[in-house]
């Protein structure tokens, strides 16, 4: 690979390898201008990832060496080129250098006819030497590029509008899946489905209308897919990853770099091989386990469904939890908080503190409270019957404030929920 495609959505990455035509069509007519204008050229996307380049040249400038070799381009210099009108040129522009950034002159001419635009395609002119018949080249080059870039647009469209049809429980969701595995030819790949959840924490977790967790805003990550559910629901499926942190740290980046303010969280499934039916069972455990996420401040912002064992017992089990003994009141709430994060970090008085940003004494205090109200908090089943009815609690909250229905709990319920090649949580043993 020389730069081609990097930085774009790893869909149209894929969907390029696969035949090698569009980046060998992108790597010709980069080369191709630069050899006839004697200048390095490069593509860059509207947001300031690198998309190709030309072969290095010794008219590189410290900004565009630092853009290949990360495949961004440094917020700084992003800026300055902004500052030029760029995004609502018609035609070449001429960006002065900016020694303090590393920066040369350079022409930028937009690519496509699309407001804003979506792509650029960068000239390096640190002399002003390109004539008006030379820039008339880098035009008509543009335009080429513009209909390669469309076609891989026009394939990322089919694949977010299978992936939409797939993850739903119509009648052609197992036909769309088949579908969308041929046109990114998956075979046996075991895939992932996340769903972006734009929602508050806790008991006033809720569904939010104020942003919008927009599958544009995700195109950078490792996806093949991605769709929006609602105004504040996104869903996407990833190409197999091994490190789920990661992939959650780089949704958040992807969200913050689209300037999404509202808090997010994120639920994901257990990677799984696609077939007619196995992607809207991806999406039912991704999106109970965002659900999860939502109503439980104690689970980490990204959690995957193998997570939640305890959640996915309650899902599943046709038994009610424990009935929960009335806690004082002056406030109820108070006391609870206290009770549920108490047993969430193990009854480990260190962590709790730590956790409710409360003095030690407090803490003892509120204990003594529950105490005082009929809770044994020394004994281990008591503490189990108790961590379970708090967490009986959280989901019923979690299924009345984002409308689950049984469909979904029950395709959740069917749902991998164990991570490829790991071990079992326990080990059976006979006596």
């Amino acid at each position: 690979m020389t730069g081609i495609l990097a930085g774009v959505s790893y869909k149209c990455r894929i969907e390029a390898v696969r035949s090698g035509l569009n980046e060998a069509r992108l790597q010709l007519e980069l080369d191709q201008l630069a050899q006839t204008l004697g200048h390095s050229v490069s593509l860059d996307d509207a947001d300031g990832h690198l998309i190709g380049y030309s072969a290095q040249a010794a008219d590189a400038d410290r900004a565009r060496v630092q853009s290949i070799l990360t495949r961004r381009i440094r917020a700084d210099v992003l800026a300055h080129q902004r500052l030029h009108g760029i995004e609502i040129a018609r035609g070449p522009v001429r960006v002065p250098g900016n020694p303090k950034l590393g920066m040369v002159s350079r022409i930028c001419v937009p690519v496509g006819s699309d407001q804003p635009r979506s792509a650029f395609l960068w000239i390096l002119d640190d002399a002003e030497t390109l004539q008006p018949r030379e820039l008339v080249k880098a035009g008509e080059a543009a335009k080429r590029l513009a209909k390669i870039l469309a076609n891989e647009q026009a394939s990322a469209r089919v694949a977010d509008r299978l992936f939409a049809q797939a993850i739903t429980q119509g009648p052609d969701a197992g036909d769309a899946a088949i579908r969308l595995r041929g046109l990114l030819r998956l075979n046996e790949t075991p895939m992932r489905v996340a769903v972006v959840l734009a929602t508050e924490r806790g008991s006033r977790a809720r569904e939010t209308t104020s942003a919008r967790p927009t599958a544009d805003a995700l195109r950078q990550l490792p996806l093949a897919a991605a769709t929006d559910i609602s105004t504040s629901r996104a869903a996407i499926l990833l190409f197999p990853v091994r490190d789920v942190r990661s992939v959650c740290d780089a949704i958040g980046e992807a969200l913050k770099a689209s300037r999404h303010r509202q808090e997010m969280v994120v639920g994901m499934s257990a990677p799984a091989a696609m077939s007619a039916d196995s992607l809207a069972l991806l999406y039912a455990a991704a999106s109970v386990a965002a659900g999860c996420a939502a109503v439980d401040p104690a689970l980490p912002r990204c959690v995957s469904w193998p997570q939640l064992s305890l959640y996915r017992h309650l899902l599943t089990t046709s038994e009610h939890a424990p009935a929960l003994v009335p806690i004082p009141t002056q406030p109820p709430s108070l006391l609870e908080q206290t009770l549920e994060t108490f047993l969430d970090n193990a009854c480990d008085v260190q962590r709790t503190t730590a956790a409710l940003h409360i003095h030690r004494t407090t803490l003892y205090y509120r204990l003594a409270r529950l105490r005082a109200a009929g809770f044994n908090l020394d004994d281990g089943l008591t503490r189990s019957d108790l961590h379970i009815a708090l967490k009986q609690r959280r989901l019923e909250l979690a299924r009345l404030r984002f409308g689950w229905n049984e469909s979904l709990v029950h395709s959740a319920g069917l749902a991998p929920a164990q991570e490829a090649n790991s071990a079992p949580r326990f080990s059976s043993h006979s006596g």
